[in-house]
């Protein structure tokens, strides 16, 4: 058998493809992001078995993979578990050097990823009430939640 050696360096091609694309959202996050977009509240999904409550919602439970379909409002306030500063520019990102923090909801048993806003990053702590800041045009997706601040500064 003839075997091929391998190239010592490879040759690289730096390209873009775009590729537009759209996707259904699904009928447990559509519900969620037009609860948030019209109403400014957030639902999570109960599941029957364990009684875990997920936010943002899942149709099926994680654990047990029973089927939750019990929405219960949660929040708005919660407290943050745990948080991180992203100190690279990306394109994902929605603000430079985003503070992301992980948001256990009022009544919710698992936290929301979602961005910290009006705070400085030394003076954020796990444990630390929050409350969300909601778009004015909101849009129908999770940035119509702007971020969440400390609770003591909500003033609307």
């Amino acid at each position: 058998m003839n075997s091929i050696e391998a190239p010592e360096t490879l040759l690289w091609r730096e390209s873009r493809i775009k590729i537009p694309y759209a996707w259904a959202a699904g009928e447990t996050a559509s519900r969620f992001f037009i609860e948030i977009r019209d109403r400014k509240k957030i639902f999570g999904t109960k599941c029957p078995s364990c009684d875990k409550v997920y936010c943002p919602p899942k149709k099926t439970c994680g654990d047990c993979f029973s089927n939750c379909g019990e929405w219960l409002e949660v929040g708005p306030d919660g407290e943050i578990t745990g948080f991180t500063q992203a100190l690279y520019e990306g394109g994902a990102h929605p603000v430079k050097n985003p503070v992301g923090g992980l948001i256990l909801l009022r009544g919710a048993s698992t936290a929301m990823l979602h961005l910290i806003g009006q705070c400085p990053l030394e003076e954020l702590k796990i444990g630390m009430k929050v409350t969300p800041v909601f778009k004015e045009n909101r849009q129908g997706n999770i940035l119509d939640i702007l971020h969440f601040i400390p609770a003591k500064q909500n003033h609307g």
